[in-house]
């Protein structure tokens, strides 16, 4: 399973509008996942628009390592109003510090989301921070189907460290 291919070298994007992108037993090609993800995310930050409150940024974080431990920054993008722009500078850019700097920074702009996607056992992790006292965590099991299709076993809330 190739994960890097489920979003190729694309700059802007419109988010998918179905809700239910995530529900147990949907069923996709893996090279939606990533979209499906930042749809998500874009759905909190922009639905309904008159309460939008984009710009706003997603980070990818890497998902290997002992434990899963290495939470590195690896992509970023934004989500604006009419769609999904990743950042030109990567995941490291100054545009993003405001947002992902010092957790208990009172001047830390939000809201700020972050993923990561784990291969072994294969799932997303979705982080979405709305204020100081506001974050989310949701994790979702996928399994890979025999025809390189995902299908969606579970999504649960989770404690993000």
């Amino acid at each position: 399973m190739n994960l890097n291919q489920s979003m190729n070298s694309c700059t802007f994007m419109t988010p998918l509008a179905h809700e239910k992108l995530f529900d147990s037993g949907a069923v996709f090609p893996l090279s939606e996942l990533k979209r499906r993800v930042l749809s998500v995310c874009w759905r909190d930050c922009c639905c309904p628009p008159y309460f939008s409150r984009a710009p706003a940024p997603v980070v990818e974080r890497a998902g290997g390592g002992i434990d899963g431990l290495d939470r590195r920054a690896i992509r970023a993008w934004w989500l604006l109003d009419d769609g999904i722009l990743e950042e030109s500078d990567g995941a490291h850019s100054e545009r993003l510090q405001p947002y992902f700097g010092r957790a208990n920074d009172p001047g830390r702009l939000w809201p700020c989301y972050d993923f990561r996607i784990l291969a072994e056992p294969f799932e997303v992790e979705m982080g979405f921070y709305r204020g100081l006292e506001d974050a989310q965590g949701i994790r979702t099991k996928l399994t890979v189907q025999s025809d390189n299709r995902v299908r969606v076993v579970t999504q649960e809330p989770w404690m993000m460290t």
